[in-house]
């Protein structure tokens, strides 16, 4: 394999297609009667359709949130931690420290939110009503452990 350099370079520009070089007559050609024929015979059995098979077959249905409430919750945490401190000389301390932390949360009341969806195929209105979920948690992980090697000198 040859070495990168501004000659190399320049002959792979001249090799290389940019812009309006890299369309292949062939393929637009082919494109172009594909939709030609194709919106001809659209035009043609219009009639035949009817509304699901003129625009897809499943519509998608549009939807928005008519409300929403918003829920609540009540966490309780704590951090204990022991430690000890040994003076080295008068204003020198050297002290180790340990905390864990643990936490509750609960869910006092749920979310809720109503849909009102518009199902063009049916032609209907719908109403969804979601919930979200509660809880009760209880958090105590090694993630939530700590502690540390402390050298304090007291001015």
């Amino acid at each position: 394999m040859g070495k990168f350099t501004s000659e190399t370079a320049r002959i792979a520009g001249q090799k290389s297609k940019r812009g309006r070089a890299k369309r292949d007559p062939i393929v637009h050609d082919a494109m172009e009667i594909l939709l030609t024929e194709g919106m001809a015979k659209l035009y043609e059995k219009m009639d035949e359709l009817n509304a699901s098979q003129l625009f897809m077959t499943e519509a998608p249905q549009a939807s928005r949130i008519a409300s929403s409430k918003s829920g609540s919750q009540l966490g309780l945490g704590a951090s204990p931690f022991v430690g000890a401190e040994y003076f080295l000389k008068e204003k020198f301390s050297l002290g180790i420290e340990f905390h864990l932390a643990t936490s509750l949360n609960t869910t006092l009341q749920r979310s809720r939110d109503i849909y009102t969806s518009y199902d063009a195929l049916s032609q209907s209105l719908y109403q969804t009503d979601t919930r979200g979920s509660g809880f009760t948690a209880f958090s105590s992980a090694p993630a939530l452990m700590g502690g540390g090697l402390l050298f304090t000198i007291y001015l």
